[in-house]
């Protein structure tokens, strides 16, 4: 009994100390809670303290820049009294440069290339090149099977042989075989009937005498007959057999031998090329296949069809640009206009000089109810090796024809100026005689985006006013 007694005593002693853990535990996870939620709290006072701090430096730094800009506006050095604000106001008219462009776009092409076309059709069997790769003058790039072509030769001299034997036979035709057979055959024939006729008249004397019977004489004449049709058919042949070896006859024979002639020295050339090699100093390109599916890469033993175009060789010594202008500005643009290019992918502010060299005389897109475009090209005037290191095929690049220039412009900014309802433009002007600003009217030339040339109105020194935004309705 005491033992049992012990246990239960010991049973509640644990269960007492199990929930006495449980509630200390409960505690330290409510305790754990509410120091995250502090630190919650602190991270967020913290993220609204930089915050404010950020808003703060951009501000001061807005205010000290835009004093900074401020003092570089033509009339003071910064605002810092009602009078140097104002003040701020006005342009002083100078005269500039003015330069009248054209915007183009396009991309860099090589100063030349040449298509590579397979001479003959077969399969390649070697490739010494990779696309990409620079090559020399006359290397060998690759090597096309002629054992196709080899056996077409073989046919070609045959026909060859036979036709220029036909024509010997013809220029000697009235010695052939066929001619002396017939006139031969003629002959006997002809001598034939002169026996028979001989015989005839024989027997016709001995009819009178009644020495032979009147069918004999009637057998004879039957005879003599058939010769003479057959002498004639004779005579006939003769007649066809010799006009084979006429001059229409002999003519056309020369042109099959000549025909033949010029086949087998069109394979024998096509031989000869089956071994491409570089026509100049240049880079290996992929050519574009006629039906735009991509470019075609060739491997060994890939098999290629005549006349193929199997890779383009391009000239890296200098650069042109192909670019599309539409039939509004087309007539702007003269051969030997100076051309300013620039790239977005040029490296170092690069900027290349250029010289307009074609333009077409034939729209290229022709499109119902749209300007028609003209192809135009610019040639890259001797690029520096320098500047070709930076430069690549197919970049795109940006243009600038120069159309006309004119020094000692009077040039204002756009906004310096109003247009009223008569198309009249005017501009608020300083009257220093008595200091006020009155409108006047100015004659303008030339007009770009952002700036204005006057022609008459304004002289050096002016000080304008820029018009004042219309009020938002």
């Amino acid at each position: 009994m005491s033992s049992t007694h012990e246990s239960l005593e010991q049973k509640t002693d644990l269960e007492e100390k199990y929930h006495q853990l449980q509630t200390k535990h409960y505690q330290l996870e409510d305790e754990h809670f509410a120091v995250q939620h502090q630190l919650r709290r602190i991270r967020q006072c913290y993220r609204l303290f930089f915050l404010l701090l950020i808003i703060f430096g951009i501000g001061s730094s807005g205010y000290f820049w835009r004093e900074e800009l401020l003092s570089l506006l033509p009339g003071g050095a910064g605002r810092t009294n009602k009078e140097d604000i104002s003040s701020e106001k006005f342009l002083t008219v100078t005269r500039k440069t003015l330069r009248n462009t054209l915007s183009l776009t396009g991309k860099l092409e090589p100063l030349s290339q040449i298509d590579v076309v397979a001479p003959l059709e077969g399969k390649v069997l070697k490739k010494n090149f990779q696309y990409g790769d620079f090559v020399a003058k006359d290397t060998l790039l690759l090597i096309i099977d002629t054992e196709n072509q080899e056996t077409k030769y073989r046919e070609a001299q045959a026909a060859y042989l036979e036709a220029k034997d036909e024509l010997n036979s013809l220029k000697n035709w009235e010695k052939s075989f066929d001619v002396i057979e017939v006139q031969h055959s003629l002959k006997e024939q002809q001598y034939g009937l002169k026996i028979i006729q001989r015989d005839l008249k024989k027997t016709k004397r001995l009819l009178k005498k009644g020495i032979v019977s009147s069918s004999e004489v009637e057998g004879l004449e039957e005879e003599y007959k058939k010769q003479q049709r057959e002498t004639a058919f004779l005579q006939q042949r003769l007649v066809l057999t010799l006009e084979k070896g006429s001059k229409e006859n002999i003519h056309i024979a020369e042109l099959k031998e000549k025909n033949f002639l010029l086949e087998m020295k069109a394979i024998q050339a096509r031989i000869a090329k089956a071994r491409l090699v570089s026509p100049f100093n240049g880079v290996i390109l992929l050519p574009v296949s006629w039906k735009n599916e991509g470019p075609l890469e060739l491997q060994t033993g890939s098999f290629v069809q005549q006349d193929q175009v199997l890779f383009t060789v391009a000239d890296l010594h200098g650069f042109k640009i192909r670019a599309q202008v539409d039939e509004n500005h087309i007539l702007k643009l003269k051969l030997g206009q100076e051309v300013t290019i620039t790239g977005d992918a040029f490296e170092d502010d690069l900027t290349l000089k250029g010289t307009v060299q074609y333009i077409s005389f034939q729209a290229e897109q022709q499109v119902l109810d749209k300007p028609s475009s003209f192809s135009v090209r610019i040639l890259v005037n001797s690029p520096t090796e320098e500047q070709k290191k930076c430069l690549l095929l197919g970049m795109s690049v940006d243009m600038e024809v120069l159309l006309s220039e004119k020094p000692n412009a009077l040039i204002i900014p756009f906004d310096f100026i109003s247009i009223d309802n008569k198309d009249k433009v005017w501009v608020r002007k300083l009257m220093k005689d008595i200091g006020e600003i009155k409108k006047i009217p100015v004659k303008i030339g030339i007009t770009k985006a952002n700036t204005v040339e006057i022609l008459e109105g304004l002289e050096v020194g002016d000080k304008i006013m820029q018009e004042p935004l219309p009020p938002i309705e």
